[in-house]
């Protein structure tokens, strides 16, 4: 594959539709550590990995044959790029769903989004094009908003301890640490490439791995052994979770960026509180309030005042 590139910078302001699918994309990835928690009372980390990446694969796999084969056949050419990032990706995942059995989902919320400080240190380090925004004051103010708004909105009820739960801990930094190669990774391997094909290149790739993991470490045989009503939810918690999840998360990259695109997922938490307020009944605290709004108005400030890179590409 040859592609002749120019023009690297960040001089385009991020687009609505940039805003939206970023907005989407919080959403989305709010609701995993829920599935994860609920899970764990059916499955082992190892069986629940390996389920819900196989029901996003089969998805990815059937969406891009039929709309998008020619990008598929040519994901499949560069299939090297992505063994890498997907190694680095189920060893991540692994850890960080194994983490989320031994602590509290609150707890995990904020572990997990933490692993922005490895992004935006290995994103420095080997991804050229992300220097010039890191350094930005308009990047540095809204992402110490947006960490500082998280961090309230998730200690402000009230109910947050590390005590008892350091082997999660552990495990869910080094997952984030690891995370943050994997994105690394993925802002290369996915530069010039359909999202979507590539989506699934690295899911499927993953999902041999978590089968091996299963295979070895886990009981397979756990989804014959429960209710069709958590098959079910295991089903839509890998297509939602993984598939739906990240395919936005490519998408995002490809447009605005791997730093800004982690940056923004700090409302995850915030998301998170508000549906448990709607539909569950859990009281919001003043704390959490202000430092909602906090957050939100540290990821104003990343859309309004970060860019989005350009370039110009000729394969």
């Amino acid at each position: 594959m040859r592609c002749n590139v120019s023009n690297h910078s960040f001089t385009t302001p991020v687009s609505f539709t940039a805003r939206i699918s970023l907005l989407l994309n919080a959403l989305v990835w709010s609701l995993p550590v829920f599935f994860i928690k609920y899970l764990s009372y059916s499955f082992d980390p190892y069986t629940q990995n390996f389920y819900r990446s196989l029901s996003a694969t089969v998805a990815l796999f059937l969406y891009v044959w039929l709309r998008k084969r020619e990008e598929l056949q040519r994901v499949m050419g560069e299939w090297r790029l992505f063994v890498p990032p997907a190694i680095i990706f189920a060893a991540a995942q692994i850890l960080c769903v194994e983490g989320i059995y031994k602590i509290t989902a609150s707890l995990a919320a904020i572990l997990e989004r933490g692993g922005l400080v490895f992004v935006v240190i290995f994103s420095y380090l080997l991804l050229r094009d992300e220097r010039g925004r890191i350094r930005s004051k308009g990047f540095l103010s809204g992402a110490s908003l947006s960490f500082a708004g998280m961090i309230g909105v998730i200690l402000g009820d009230g109910d947050f301890s590390l005590q008892g739960h350091t082997a999660g801990v552990l495990l869910l930094i080094t997952s984030g640490t690891l995370y943050g190669l994997y994105t690394v990774g993925i802002a290369k391997a996915t530069k010039y490439l359909d999202p979507l094909a590539a989506t699934f290149a690295i899911v499927a790739s993953s999902t041999v791995i978590f089968g091996v993991a299963a295979a070895i470490y886990g009981e397979p045989g756990q989804i014959f052994q429960v209710d069709w009503k958590i098959n079910l939810f295991l089903l839509i918690s890998g297509l939602i979770g993984i598939a739906a999840g990240h395919t936005l998360f490519f998408i995002n990259v490809k447009k605005v960026g791997n730093v800004l695109t982690n940056t923004f997922l700090l409302l995850t938490p915030l998301i998170g509180v508000t549906l448990a307020s709607l539909f569950l009944g859990e009281r919001l605290t003043w704390i959490q309030i202000f430092s909602g709004a906090v957050l939100i108005g540290g990821s104003y400030l990343l859309v309004t005042r970060g860019q989005a890179r350009t370039f110009n590409e000729n394969h």
